[in-house]
């Protein structure tokens, strides 16, 4: 790959997203050049300097995949080779709050008596007061749901999530919750 496509990928996430939307949606060059790119770019990118852009690959790989989420062309984005990617520091939760009630992987019931599994949780460390916030893959939902911890009603057992991005997230089921990829597991390695 050429530094110039490098150059014009960073250009269209930044400056023509819009513009890269509907190309990617519409138009099926535009598409496989991007996926082209897409995959190649870590490892491009890693031959410069492993240390300094590092972070800024598995930020632009997450941003096109959740951009092909987006628009349900996630199965182009997807990543056949068996290499571990690095999770970025900044997105490591290395602590955990005590008024944290769930955890990575387990089913809950939320406020509309759906049954949905917790991918990933956030919360405010300038204020601890407030609420914790859930990232939820839902049945009824394509994309990922945030919801606050007090729309959380109860934890679920022996119930599967049937969606079809769960093993994207999990390895497996248990009976009881599911277990998380390598990736979800070094994002929070205290659940």
């Amino acid at each position: 790959m050429q530094v110039r496509h490098v150059v014009g990928l960073t250009l269209l996430l930044v400056a023509a997203v819009p513009l890269q939307m509907y190309l990617i949606k519409y138009n099926q060059d535009f598409r496989d050049l991007v996926s082209e790119i897409a995959k190649n770019l870590p490892n491009d990118l890693l031959q410069l300097s492993t240390n300094y852009i590092t972070g800024y690959v598995s930020a632009a790989n997450n941003y096109l995949q959740s951009t092909y989420d987006y628009l349900g062309l996630s199965k182009l984005f997807e990543d056949d080779s068996p290499v571990d990617h690095e999770v970025p520091k900044n997105l490591i939760r290395n602590f955990r709050p005590p008024h944290l009630e769930y955890k990575i992987g387990n089913v809950v019931l939320i406020h509309t008596m759906r049954a949905g599994v917790i991918v990933g949780w956030n919360i405010d460390i300038t204020d601890l007061t407030k609420e914790p916030e859930y990232l939820i893959l839902s049945e009824v939902h394509e994309e990922l749901i945030k919801l606050d911890q007090d729309k959380i009603v109860v934890t679920l057992q022996n119930i599967k999530i049937n969606h079809k991005n769960i093993d994207q997230y999990f390895e497996s089921f248990d009976g009881i919750g599911y277990i998380p990829k390598e990736s979800l597991r070094k994002m929070y390695p205290k659940g």
